[in-house]
């Protein structure tokens, strides 16, 4: 929850490329999504893990799968209160991995 009582989270699934979204909903019950993920190659897929929002209410998290070149180990990203995104990490699978490959 922010400053102003707005609530965060995640989709799985969904949004303009079907891999997931995050979304607001505000006091009033107004939703709207701050970003929609693109998979692989690209900013990661179907987030899943815990939200952490820090003082400037940036909101960080993982997603389950996606990254770079089709790795599909996840990654870390920052979304700033205005809907930006930033990967802080891809996962390679040697530092760790959100989905096990097959």
């Amino acid at each position: 929850m922010d400053s102003a009582g707005n609530l965060y989270g995640t989709t799985y699934s969904g949004g303009a490329n079907g891999y997931g979204t995050v979304f607001k909903i505000g006091l009033d019950g107004t939703e709207s999504v701050l970003h929609s993920f693109v998979g692989s190659p690209g900013n990661g897929m179907s987030p899943q893990a815990g939200l952490t929002m820090d003082s400037a209410e940036n909101l960080y998290w993982t997603t389950n799968a996606g990254g770079l070149g089709g790795d599909d180990f996840g990654t870390v990203f920052k979304i700033n209160a205005d809907g930006t995104e930033t990967v802080l990490h891809f996962f390679t699978g040697i530092d760790g991995a959100n989905r096990r490959r097959v």
